[in-house]
Parts: C-alpha cells; sequence; structure tokens
C-alpha cells in the first residue's frame, strides 16, 4: 500500500482483526469514537486517509513486539526452563507488567505472542 491511500472498509476490518482490536480499542488509538469505527468497517462513511497511515505505524510497532519477542523466545530456548511467556486476562494487569506498550490492549499482546510463538512453537504461554 502507498502511503497515503484510502484504504476500503474491508481492509480495514482485516487490519484490525490482524492487529487483534476490536471497533473500542481501534478508536482509543486512532483517537476516534467506537461509533466511528463501526461506521467506517461497516461501510457507511469512508475511512479517512490519515487511519491507513495511523495503521502503517500500529503495524510497525507491532512487528517490532513480535520480533523482539520471537528472539527473547530464541533466546530463552538456551536456558533449563525453556521459553515462556505471559499473556494478560485484562488490560490493566497487561499495562502494569509491560508499561511499554500502554497504548495497546491485552488482546494486542496475545496476537504478538500468537505470532511469535508460531516461530518458537515450545514456547509456554501462561497467564502472568
Amino acid at each position: 500500500m502507498d502511503d497515503h491511500t484510502r484504504i476500503t472498509a474491508a481492509e480495514l476490518r482485516v487490519r484490525l482483526d490482524g492487529l487483534g482490536l476490536d471497533a473500542q480499542q481501534a478508536a482509543r488509538l486512532l483517537c476516534v469514537r467506537h461509533d466511528t469505527v463501526r461506521r467506517w468497517v461497516s461501510g457507511r462513511e469512508m475511512v479517512p486517509v490519515r487511519v491507513g497511515d495511523e495503521l502503517l505505524h500500529i503495524e510497525a510497532v507491532t512487528r517490532g513486539a513480535v520480533n523482539t519477542l520471537t528472539n527473547t523466545l530464541l533466546d530463552a530456548q538456551c536456558d533449563a526452563t525453556g521459553p515462556c511467556v505471559d499473556v494478560y486476562r485484562t488490560d490493566e494487569m497487561f499495562h502494569a507488567a509491560r508499561p511499554e506498550y500502554a497504548d495497546f490492549p491485552a488482546s494486542w499482546w496475545r496476537m504478538v505472542v500468537a505470532r511469535a510463538t508460531r516461530v518458537v512453537p515450545e514456547s509456554e504461554i501462561s497467564y502472568g
């Protein structure tokens, strides 16, 4: 996708799903109301160009988080306990444990963990 290209409602839905974000969570990240995101996803309103640009940034942060976690899990393979990672039941628990990702919901982190553990499938996932 070229910078500054308007995305479609369907593309927005697919990209939000891929990021593990529902309309309310996406709305917080995009600084709009959740019903606005719902109108975009339904096609009742055109998705503003800025949303595509902001999703590029969110996707870059996500790729960085996946890569960092993947490398951490690969490094842990040398440990006696093996690779392990925590996921969190609530946003509050997630933000307390991972303040560097305070803008993102716990569902986003679970998606990051899912992607990283595809690369390191012997990883143990538990609730933090």
